[in-house]
């Protein structure tokens, strides 16, 4: 006997919570690398961003000047300026990261062969994933009854019928 299998499985989950903004598909739905399945409310996420953008923008600009005139200034103040535009640096980063994953997307081409969330539910980590997608490519994974397993070899073809045609 033998069982059609995907090559690929995944169940699939955010790494972030949040509230469910739109689906993208459902059960059955086939979708590409990189397709956006679901995305989450990011209106805060984004609001966030845009601040720690201007924010860096002004430290940014700001060190420029300090910088061109550091003759008029302590080395202290400049230090500090480097320190905060650091900061801001590293906070724009986190929150470009953090908006990143606010939607979920396929790793890998398939088929949604199981969906566990719906549009206004709290997304969190799931054993059972938000979905399960499954890959296009499939193999045949062969069993045998013990009395023919040890005549079987690797790489030797394989003939199989169904519904009476080869």
């Amino acid at each position: 006997t033998f069982e059609a299998k995907a090559t690929k499985e995944a169940l699939l989950n955010m790494s972030v919570s949040g509230i469910v903004e739109n689906i993208n598909v459902s059960v059955g739905s086939k979708v590409s690398k990189g397709q956006t399945l679901l995305t989450l409310n990011d209106r805060e996420e984004q609001a966030l961003l845009k601040t720690a953008r201007a924010d860096y923008k002004f430290l940014s600009r700001q060190f420029e000047r300090h910088e061109k005139s550091a003759d008029v200034f302590d080395k202290n103040t400049l230090e500090k300026l480097n320190s905060e535009l650091q900061k801001a640096k590293n906070t724009l980063s986190y929150h470009e990261e953090r908006a990143s994953k606010m939607k979920l997307e396929a790793p890998f081409a398939g088929v949604i062969a199981e969906k566990n969330i719906e549009a206004g539910d709290m997304s969190a980590i799931s054993p059972k994933g938000l979905f399960r997608l499954i890959s296009n490519d499939v193999k045949l994974v062969l069993q045998f009854d013990s009395k023919h397993a040890s005549s079987v070899k690797v790489g030797q073809n394989f003939c199989y019928n169904l519904n009476g045609k080869v």
